[in-house]
């Protein structure tokens, strides 16, 4: 894990600002948004960096942050068909976007 500068009264899941060559970023855990407890500072422990809009409108403002997960399998490109969009079938997770099944789980 990066040092990570923690911002006074900042929610659970935003951890900090961690510096990414000169820029600082907001680092978000994956697990406290998921209803867990957060992810444990350890060797498998991983933050992936996304960029993205910040909202699912068009035009919106894009944004770039580090996501802290405990840990990475692997990487997989999907395509649009593949895909369906989390929101209505979860609704007490309203940052979630597109999920992809895959049969391995």
């Amino acid at each position: 894990m990066v040092r990570m500068q923690p911002l006074p009264q900042a929610t659970q899941w935003l951890r900090g600002l961690f510096d990414f060559h000169g820029q600082l970023l907001p680092a978000v855990d994956a697990a406290v948004l998921l209803g867990d407890a957060p992810v444990e500072q350890r060797l498998g422990a991983r933050i992936l960096l996304l960029h993205g809009p910040m909202r699912h409108d068009p035009g919106a403002p894009m944004a770039t942050f580090g996501l802290i997960v405990e840990s990475v399998e692997g990487l997989s490109q999907a395509q649009g068909a593949e895909t369906w969009t989390a929101q209505a079938g979860l609704p007490g997770l309203p940052f979630l976007r597109e999920v992809i099944n895959q049969p391995e789980g």
